[in-house]
């Protein structure tokens, strides 16, 4: 009789316990559709008219789409520390003027400090 009794009590358990997974999943699975907040929240659009104002917004936008080109300031100075030339050129080019690219390689390179190049002509 005991064995009979303690029986029913692990069935009744079990059937506790199926019945309590059933609820929280079927809870769960309610809770993922519209809440009752969300239900009063109505949006009324036209999508065309949306797209229209998106794409006319783009139009109106100016983009600059050009690369930014980094300048270089060359700045050469004599023995007593006195400029003598300053030249601004771009990233890949070269100094075209001649007695500047003749100072330029007599002088001996000292600093870079902000795209600034710093040469010193010391004889």
């Amino acid at each position: 009789m005991k064995t009979v009794l303690k029986n029913q009590k692990t069935v009744s358990a079990i059937v506790a316990l199926a019945l309590a997974a059933v609820v929280t999943f079927v809870a769960g699975v309610n809770s993922y559709g519209v809440t009752s907040n969300e239900a009063e929240i109505v949006f009324d659009f036209d999508e065309t008219a949306l797209m229209e104002r998106a794409i006319a917004d783009l139009e109106d936008e100016v983009f600059d789409f050009e690369e930014e080109v980094s300048l270089r300031t060359i700045k050469i100075y004599n023995e007593n520390n006195e400029l003598l030339e300053t030249v601004t050129v771009g990233q890949d080019e070269v100094v075209e003027n001649e007695l500047t690219q003749q100072r330029l390689n007599q002088a001996e390179f000292l600093s870079e400090y902000n795209n600034t190049l710093i040469y010193k002509i010391s004889e």
